[in-house]
């Protein structure tokens, strides 16, 4: 009988039925359960062990069974992916099963979401504050329904006769006497399912790593040994791992070299995935291949692309860099800023959305009858009176400027008796949803979640509210970002949503580029869709039915536009054309003096003290502040601060974590004024609408350095004189170097200053009402 991995796993899972008992312990004295062992075998890297924990090498000892007896409790990790300090820290209980972490995580832990890594932390931050997509490298679903399609189908003749002619059947049957099985078929077997169980066709190639060096290869789904033998061995790619990577005098001068200049907290920052102890080795072993960088100032890809030599020799180029290449005088990356890395990792928003729906877990649809719970949850009205908002998350659940707006909207009607419905989408894109006929919606009843459903089954549940005595449903639309729009119009009208209001807090209503930055790195300034300064853009194939999609929104629904400043309903207007009831501006916040005016504490001694603020993103303007702090990296004349969340290791930037939310509210502004910040870079490098951080900076006493395209804060900070805006980035280099940036510093503003924020859509509605 061929064996099946997915039918491998359900016979784990039947076996844990019993309370697991059999398994929840596993004990050196008393041996190692052969079905504990097979899956944990199945997801194990004996390379990345080897090379990570030389101690185990060097006692002779067989990586597998000191990671099942003493590595997981000893914090190792098992794979290159796969991080048991991390997953114990984050689920205590499986410590306390006595359960082995891998083992937890791949035959249950996947199916509840849980995370193998802290990378999930960085990908949050790089789709801007979405809920977390699941590893692709390792979401089992994805591996299984690869073996299935591959059992479903047909193999060409040609791919079996490849492989059983480089297959060694000895070596190979070896391997799958391990397991029990057999096959008459090796070829056929290693095609269909020896690849996905890690299983080696020959001495003289190994299938975990050419997929750990080759990672498109295992992005296109490709047989890893047929990708070999058809086109990886022609292009120079190696089966087996060198001399250097397994070991030897080589391997540990190539290591001890590297080590002189290798940043581990840049690394580990950089690559939350890999662990502490193992950082050094995983780049030396296999982190260069995959274009990992060793510190700030070097860059693997570049290296490679300006010298093809050293890209033809298969050396590592950093080791080059440090051995020769600096002798030489070969540069260690391409000094063209920050913007020329975006556009080399640049991909088309089309492709983004794919991987959306690849990577992003997704939930369980609610049995509708749970909606028959609605009507008895509208406490606060009796069901009379309800407030609708739509967003592109769950705003109880994840942090930013939209969800502070909601969150501040949801008090503000708690205190009118209204209930509050949020509406989100189950799985999240960075687009309206255009594909899904049926995409689940997530409910929030009074900051409650109440479930997944099909907008068809919200929309006859609401229907059933109006006809119970819901008269009053007033709506705002806060972001349609992985909504199906249709769905939303269905559920709104059966509502009988009125008086809605649409909010301009990006630009999602008129490009699939929410920034209107083209290429991630230029505001465009919204050119028509057919313009060639449009076509040549990453966003132009879905920006065509991202503005359709919203037009059917504004001619179903009678909306009126509120955008958070001027600058940014100048620039929303300028390009889009709905049928929209009214548009008008309402500040978010506003600067004010406090109640007992008090002057700003007199200065810190030390260098001038200059910070950004918020999440370290691109198009906040993260890399600016990050390459200038380079570039001044030992000038005592300044001290470069990152006030907020996901710290980037390495850098020569003080990090202090500030954690703003409905408990406290003040902590940016507080923590500015407590370490004495003189300038905030707030360099975006799109029209910010408002720009929350901005006006923290201001009230915590700092001045403001901003770029011309940044919207409301050049607006806002040309209103108050508090700071200063620049033309180019050349500019603000030029400002650092020569210490002008001083002259800036002394715009701080003279007194303290607080903001006072509004109650948002809830202010119109009362307008309405009045």
């Amino acid at each position: 009988m061929v064996f099946s991995l997915f039918r491998w796993l359900e016979e784990f899972k039947r076996g844990l039925g019993s309370g697991g008992a059999a398994i929840s312990s596993i004990e050196v004295a008393g041996g190692i359960p052969e079905h504990v062992s097979s899956v944990i075998k199945a997801w194990f890297d004996p390379v990345f062990y080897g090379a990570a924990y030389p101690d185990v090498m060097a006692a002779g000892l067989d990586p597998l069974s000191h990671y099942i007896t003493h590595g997981a409790a000893e914090m190792r990790d098992p794979n290159r992916w796969f991080s048991t300090r991390f997953y114990v820290q984050a689920n205590p209980e499986v410590v306390a099963s006595g359960i082995n972490p891998l083992l937890h995580y791949v035959t249950s832990g996947h199916l509840e979401e849980r995370f193998p890594s802290a990378l999930e932390r960085q990908r949050i931050q790089d789709l801007g504050g979405l809920p977390p997509v699941r590893v692709d490298s390792v979401a089992i679903a994805l591996t299984v329904s690869q073996v299935e399609l591959s059992e479903a189908s047909d193999l060409d003749d040609w791919a079996v006769a490849m492989v059983a002619q480089a297959l060694d059947p000895d070596s190979y049957s070896a391997q799958l006497s391990e397991y029990g099985v057999q096959a008459d078929d090796l070829a056929r077997h290693y095609l269909l399912e020896g690849w996905a169980m890690s299983l080696d066709p020959s001495p003289e190639f190994s299938t975990r790593f050419y997929l750990a060096t080759n990672p498109d290869v295992g992005q296109a789904g490709v047989n890893p040994f047929l990708h070999y033998l058809t086109e990886g061995r022609k292009e120079g790619r190696a089966g087996l791992p060198s001399v250097t990577d397994a070991g030897g005098d080589d391997f540990n001068a190539e290591r001890d070299l590297v080590a002189t200049e290798f940043n581990a907290k840049f690394y580990l920052s950089l690559y939350p995935d890999i662990t502490e102890e193992g950082a050094l080795d995983h780049f030396v072993l296999t982190g260069w291949r995959e274009g990992r960088d060793p510190n700030p100032r070097f860059s693997t890809s570049n290296y490679l692309e300006m010298y093809p030599d050293i890209r033809a020799s298969g050396i590592n180029p950093f080791y080059h860099y440090l051995l020769t290449g600096r002798l030489e005088g070969r540069l260690p990356k391409q000094e063209l800023g920050y913007r020329f890395d975006v556009l080399r990792k640049l991909q088309r928003i089309d492709r983004t959305v794919e991987d959306y729906r690849r990577h992003v877990a997704r939930v369980r649809q609610t049995a509708s009858a749970r909606l028959g719970d609605l009507g008895g949850l509208l406490t606060r009205s009796m069901g009379a009176a309800c407030y609708i908002t739509v967003s592109h998350d769950d705003f109880t659940r994840n942090f930013g400027g939209v969800q502070l707006v909601v969150m501040r909207e949801a008090e503000a009607v708690s205190a009118m008796g209204r209930d509050h419905i949020h509406l989100f989408p189950s799985a999240p894109l960075p687009v309206v949803e255009m594909e899904d006929p049926e995409p689940k919606i997530g409910v929030l009843v009074n900051g409650m979640l109440l479930g997944h459903f099909k907008a068809v089954d919200l929309a006859e549940a609401f229907k059933g509210l109006k006809a119970s005595g819901l008269s009053d449903c007033t709506f705002a639309v806060h972001s349609l970002l992985g909504h199906g729009v249709d769905g939303v119009i269905d559920v709104i009208q059966a509502a009988g949503g009125r008086g809605g209001w649409f909010w301009v807090h990006d630009y999602a209503s008129i490009c699939s580029g929410f920034t209107l930055l083209r290429n991630d790195v230029q505001f465009c300034d919204a050119p028509p869709i057919n313009s060639t300064a449009c076509m040549v853009c990453s966003y132009r194939p879905l920006r065509v039915e991202q503005v359709r999609s919203h037009d059917r929104v504004f001619r179903a629904l009678d909306m009126g536009v509120v955008a958070p400043s001027q600058s940014a309903l100048d620039v929303w207007a300028s390009a889009s054309s709905y049928p929209v009831r009214e548009a008008r501006v309402h500040l978010h916040a506003a600067l004010v003096q406090p109640g007992a005016r008090s002057k700003r504490a007199p200065r810190k001694p030390g260098p001038l003290r200059v910070a950004f603020l918020g999440l370290p993103s691109i198009h906040k303007g993260w890399g600016a502040f990050r390459d200038l702090a380079l570039s001044l990296e030992g000038d005592d004349r300044y001290e470069f601060h990152h006030l907020g969340k996901n710290p980037q290791g390495g850098l020569p930037i003080k990090f202090t974590e500030v954690l703003v939310n409905m408990t406290d509210l003040d902590c940016m502004v507080r923590t500015v004024r407590e370490l004495d910040i003189d300038v905030a870079l707030v360099w975006a490098l799109w029209p910010e609408t408002f720009c929350i951080t901005a006006y923290e900076a201001v009230a915590g006493g700092a001045a403001i350095l901003t770029y011309r395209e940044s919207g409301n804060v050049a607006a806002m900070v040309r209103e108050t004189g508090v700071g200063e805006v620049l033309d180019t980035e050349a500019a603000l280099k030029a400002m650092f170097a020569d210490g002008s940036v001083y002259r800036v510093a002394k715009r701080r503003p003279k007194s303290r200053l607080q903001v006072e924020f509004g109650r948002m859509t809830v202010d119109l509605l009362s307008e309405t009402a009045g």
